[in-house]
């Protein structure tokens, strides 16, 4: 099973304790230990070793201050995965349009039960795991996970 590790940018991390909240292995907490220089308690990685970067902190964190990554012991092209929920996806093409690196199309080839035409990966070996795409997406349908070697 692919392991994870997350990094808190402090100067971004407000306290708001989401990422506690909603990870499914408690891998963070916040201890009261970590002050931000505006007053705040900060958010800590309390527990790494279980962490499966499932991403859902990073999802959570309403400030953006979480990074999520995936550490894979085989070589892995690009940087990063793309995944589509494809029960998520209304084919808006938001994420089409805003990936740089054109990893992303709606190419026909998918289809969901409604009629929408669904996004697919197209060229995962560009993805510089940037995560534009998720974030540009308004149906919450994306998750992109960054990989590093083990």
């Amino acid at each position: 099973m692919p392991k994870g590790r997350i990094t808190i940018n402090e100067g971004l991390c407000l306290g708001c304790g989401y990422c506690v909240h909603f990870c499914p292995k408690k891998c963070v907490a916040i201890n009261g230990d970590k002050v931000s220089p505006q007053g705040y308690l900060l958010a800590s990685v309390v527990a790494p070793e279980e962490c499966t970067g499932c991403g859902i902190c990073g999802w959570m964190c309403p400030h953006l201050a979480i990074d999520v990554y995936k550490t894979e012991e085989k070589e892995i092209l690009g940087n990063g995965r793309i995944i589509i929920n494809e029960g998520l996806c209304l084919g808006c093409g938001y994420c089409v349009h805003f990936c740089s690196q054109k990893c992303l199309a709606i190419t026909g080839d998918k289809v969901s039960p409604q009629g929408h035409l669904l996004a697919s990966v197209t060229n995962p070996e560009n993805c510089t795991a940037c995560g534009i795409c998720g974030w540009m997406c308004p149906h919450l349908a994306i998750d992109v996970y960054k990989y590093v070697k083990a």
